[in-house]
C-alpha cells in the first residue's frame, strides 16, 4: 500500500470514528485524499472510506473538487455493474471542509501496487482478462453516457483472489447529461494513459477510455509504459503521446504475439476514428486471449 507520512497518519489515529463508521488503518493517500478501512457501527462488514480534505486547498480549487465529488457520487449511484466498485454512503460536511465516500473494500489492493510487486509483465491471459473486465464496466458506463477519463492502474481495484477487477475513482467523470465543469484550457487525465486527441484540446467520448485501456494493456503485457520520459516529465510524456508513433507491444516483449499486438495497436491509434468505436468491440477482440467468457 501507499507509504504514509506521520502527519497524514495522525488524524486517523486521533479520530477513531467518522459519522457512523469506526476507523481502522489508513490504506492509501494522495494529495489531500485519504482512504481508510472502516466498519459501520451497524454491521460487521469492513468497507473503505475515501475522505477528501478541502480545507487545505485554495477556495477556487476546493469548489472545483467539491463539484467533482458530487459528479463522482452521482455517477457511481447510476452504475450497478460487477466491474464497477459499489458505493454505500456519501456526504459532505456542513462547513464544506471534508467530503466522504464509503465504498466496497477491495482487499486485493490496486492494480498499480500488484504490477509493481510483479516487477514485470503479467501473464497474457491475466492481463487480457483484466482489460476485458474493465471494458465490460466501461461499456456499461458509456451506455449511461458516462466517460471515465482517468483509466490507470491506481484506479483499478482487485478482489483478494486477484482475478476479479473493479473500476474505481470516477472523480474525473464526464457526464454527457450535465454541463461541463472542466475549467477552460484544462486537460483531464493522467499523461501516461492520456488520449492524444484530448491532449490537443478535443472532446472526450467513449473512444477516450478505449485509448487509455489500450495503454494500460500495453503496460500489463510488456512490463513498460508505451510512452515514458526518464525524468517523468508530464509535458514530455504528453508530447510523446501526440507525436511519437504508436509502439508495438510484440517488439517491447517477446511474450506478445502479433495478433494481440494488432489489437492493442488499434486501440491506441492517435486518430479516434481508427480505434475500436466501442469498449464492447475492444473487449470482444480480446476474448480469445483471456479467460473471460463471451
Amino acid at each position: 500500500m501507499a507509504i504514509v507520512d506521520e502527519s497524514a497518519a495522525t488524524w486517523a489515529d486521533e479520530d477513531r470514528r467518522i459519522g457512523q463508521y469506526i476507523c481502522g488503518e489508513e490504506i492509501g493517500q494522495s494529495r489531500g485524499t485519504h482512504v481508510i478501512k472502516v466498519r459501520s457501527i451497524h454491521s460487521r462488514v469492513d468497507m473503505a472510506l475515501k475522505m477528501i480534505d478541502l480545507s487545505t486547498r485554495p477556495h477556487s480549487d476546493s469548489v472545483q473538487i467539491a463539484l467533482r465529488w458530487k459528479r463522482e457520487t452521482s455517477a457511481l449511484d447510476k452504475l450497478h455493474h460487477p466491474n464497477v466498485i459499489p458505493i454505500y454512503d456519501a456526504w459532505i460536511e456542513p462547513d464544506d471542509r471534508r467530503a466522504y465516500i464509503v465504498m466496497k473494500l477491495a482487499e486485493g489492493g490496486s492494480l498499480y501496487h500488484w504490477m509493481h510487486e510483479q516487477q514485470g509483465p503479467l501473464p497474457i491471459s491475466v492481463a487480457c482478462s483484466y482489460a476485458a473486465q474493465m471494458l465490460d464496466g466501461l461499456h456499461y458506463a458509456h451506455g449511461k453516457r458516462l466517460i471515465h477519463r482517468d483509466i490507470k492502474p491506481a484506479n483499478i481495484l482487485l478482489h483478494p483472489n486477484l482475478y476479479h477487477v473493479w473500476l474505481a475513482d470516477f472523480g474525473a467523470v464526464k457526464d454527457d447529461e450535465l454541463p461541463s465543469i472542466t475549467k477552460q484550457g484544462c486537460v483531464i487525465g493522467t499523461p501516461e494513459y492520456m488520449d492524444p486527441a484530448i491532449a490537443k484540446g478535443g472532446q472526450p467520448d467513449r473512444r477516450t477510455d478505449v485509448y487509455s485501456v489500450g495503454c494500460l494493456l500495453f503496460e500489463m503485457v510488456t512490463g513498460r509504459l508505451p510512452y515514458d520520459d526518464p525524468q517523468r516529465d508530464p509535458i514530455q510524456i504528453v508530447r510523446k503521446q501526440i507525436f511519437e508513433a504508436v509502439p508495438w507491444a510484440n517488439e517491447a516483449h517477446r511474450q506478445v504475439n502479433i495478433g494481440l499486438a494488432l489489437i492493442i495497436n488499434k486501440a491506441m491509434q492517435k486518430d479516434p476514428d481508427k480505434r475500436y468505436p466501442t469498449a464492447w468491440e475492444f473487449r470482444q477482440a480480446l476474448l480469445p486471449f483471456s479467460d473471460e467468457v463471451a
